[in-house]
């Protein structure tokens, strides 16, 4: 019996675990995936049509965090404001490629503004295409607030599903993804000029 009951009950907390680990990578946001889009082209050259798009319309420009702090010096405590500011480096924007089998990785940041407060979203464009077709879908989707007033500067953390005390961060975030899709999309889908 006092094997049963500690089976029984190991049994219940790893359950218990099991639970929270999942619960806990429901979490977050994992990937936005745009719909396949058909275009009459081969896969090499929807490729290389989707790469000059990307370098076009996707940045991954430096970002400028502000933090501010708050001291008391002197004989009757005059309050001083110290501003910090840290800089988050640019990097590529295109990490690989690879024509053959139709794939793009690229690197993201877009700026939003969500409840009056300033933020930085990255992620990792995945584009793969195949003949006459192709989809976009961002993954490693983090965010910052660039701005966080007294306090230090923040660093990029996964995107929630749900934002807290009615926050429009999320919606706003997954909004502006969509948007940058549908630009290179609308890029990719665009003839070519010869014209000039």
């Amino acid at each position: 019996m006092k094997n049963y009951t500690a089976i029984m009950v190991g049994g219940i907390l790893l359950l218990i675990i099991s639970n929270s680990l999942f619960a806990e990578d429901n979490k977050y946001i994992e990937k936005t995936e745009d719909s396949i889009h058909t275009i009459e082209s081969n896969k090499q050259s929807i490729i290389q049509q989707a790469k000059i798009c990307i370098i076009k319309h996707v940045k991954n420009d430096s970002v400028v965090l502000i933090g501010t702090s708050s001291g008391v010096s002197g004989l009757f405590g005059v309050g001083k404001r110290r501003e910090s500011t840290t800089v988050i480096p640019q990097g590529e924007v295109v990490k690989f490629i690879d024509k053959e089998s139709g794939i793009i990785f690229a690197n993201s940041r877009i700026n939003i503004k969500a409840d009056m407060i300033q933020y930085s979203v990255q992620s990792t464009i995945n584009l793969y295409a195949k003949d006459n077709k192709f989809k976009i879908a961002h993954t490693e989707i983090m965010y910052l607030q660039k701005d966080v007033g007294y306090g230090s500067p923040d660093e990029y953390k996964k995107l929630p599903k749900k934002g807290h005390w009615g926050s429009s961060l999320v919606e706003t975030a997954v909004n502006g993804l969509n948007s940058l899709t549908k630009e290179i999309v609308s890029c990719i889908k665009s003839p070519v000029s010869t014209d000039w």
